[in-house]
């Protein structure tokens, strides 16, 4: 059976061409486990391959090796997903199913302790908590609660011994429906005049919105960086292919997505002017619009996950590898992003460093001496780079 699909690509330009192709639906008999099925009906399903054109491609630069040391080999914080560095002690998020944070002093290298609980009490968080952002002093941290749809705020002193962490108070988000459907964050970050930014989960047309320090929506903002959505206020989109990594530096937010290579800065100043300073594709990006929705096809290269940013550099961990891999492995880990890479604060790549491990989050000391690495396949542990020797090998 064969069906009529349109496919859309990106140029920076504004321009979208369109590629009208055919697919032929297949049928399997024996497939053992779902994820497999969902995958190959999906590989199956998008079978264009449209490239978009970008500034940069991150995979042109050299793959360059620098050392590093196994800082933390022994680490007990299997699901972090976020850390920062607070009063040169490594801060990581959800740790494990327990805890909301885990504390290592840097200095040492030793174990501080697991503070705050994953639940539905007061004070505590659900699974799926997210780091929105520290006060400049390091003494209170503002978690995004996904589910109770708030953001707690924590008093943590890790001057004086013993480290205290205390829940202050909560503030709720802001939920108005859409098409009767709440909105929710999948990320949020804190700027440094006080407003946040969060990257929605449902919307119209822009994927960010603006939000005062009580969490009332001031603007939206940001459209969809892949051409062929309805954007008129028509169809409710669904942004989870969009979904991806906030970062907050100053006045200034770094997006970057999972799924496909793109990143953007976006300046806002305290009488709430936006700005887009630049917007880059660095990969590959094979998708098609079905039903109104991203599919993204086999030759699609995954983009960013951590994101750390320092004065002068953003330093990211990327994929660029294929979908189509996950389908040869039959495994969602295969485009795990193996690759550190180091982005000027113009959009410009400009270091490319090979990781012998899974790694997604990332931390710049304070004083940014060192990258902190979390790998999580084939051990849980934290990997150290002195930012002198990968400074020492970028091609700016």
């Amino acid at each position: 059976m064969k069906n009529q699909y349109t496919d859309y690509s990106t140029p920076l330009n504004g321009k979208t061409v369109k590629i009208v192709y055919f697919d032929i639906t297949f049928k399997f008999h024996s497939v053992k486990k779902l994820f497999t099925i969902i995958m190959l009906i999906s590989l199956f399903a998008c079978t264009s391959r449209v490239e978009t054109n970008q500034l940069y491609t991150i995979t042109d630069l050299p793959l360059d090796s620098v050392k590093s040391e196994v800082w933390f080999p022994e680490l007990m914080a299997v699901n972090t997903k976020t850390m920062t560095c607070i009063n040169s002690k490594l801060c990581m998020i959800r740790p494990n199913e327990e805890s909301i944070i885990y504390l290592v002093d840097e200095n040492s290298g030793e174990e501080i302790g697991y503070f705050g609980g994953i639940g539905i009490g007061p004070g505590e968080v659900s699974k799926v908590p997210v780091l929105a952002g520290t006060s400049p002093q390091g003494d209170t941290l503002y978690i995004h609660d996904f589910n109770a749809r708030d953001m707690k705020i924590y008093h943590l002193n890790t001057e004086k011994e013993p480290v205290s962490f205390k829940f202050v108070y909560k503030k709720q988000l802001a939920n108005p429906l859409i098409d009767g459907l709440g909105t929710g964050y999948f990320t949020i970050c804190r700027l440094e005049n006080g407003y946040y930014v969060g990257l929605s989960g449902l919307c119209h047309g822009n994927l960010f919105n603006l939000l005062d320090s009580d969490l009332n929506i001031i603007k939206s903002f940001g459209g969809f960086p892949l051409d062929g959505l309805v954007t008129d206020g028509s169809n409710l989109n669904m942004t989870l292919p969009f979904n991806g990594t906030l970062v907050a530096h100053g006045n200034s937010i770094y997006y970057s997505a999972y799924k496909f290579g793109y990143m953007a800065r976006y300046d806002i100043t305290d009488d709430i002017e936006i700005k887009l300073v630049w917007e880059n594709f660095y990969s590959k990006t094979d998708y098609r619009i079905d039903n109104r929705q991203v599919k993204f096809g086999g030759d699609n290269q995954h983009g960013f996950s951590g994101m750390a940013i320092g004065e002068k550099y953003i330093f990211t961990t990327f994929s660029g590898i294929p979908t189509q891999q996950m389908y040869n492995e039959r495994s969602a880990y295969a485009v795990d992003p193996k690759t550190l890479v180091v982005i000027r604060h113009d959009g410009k790549p400009v270091g490319r460093f090979k990781l012998d491990s899974r790694s997604f989050s990332l931390a710049l000391s304070e004083d940014e001496k060192y990258l902190y690495v979390n790998n999580i396949d084939p051990e849980v542990q934290i990997e150290r780079f002195l930012v002198s020797d990968l400074l020492e090998k970028l091609h700016d």
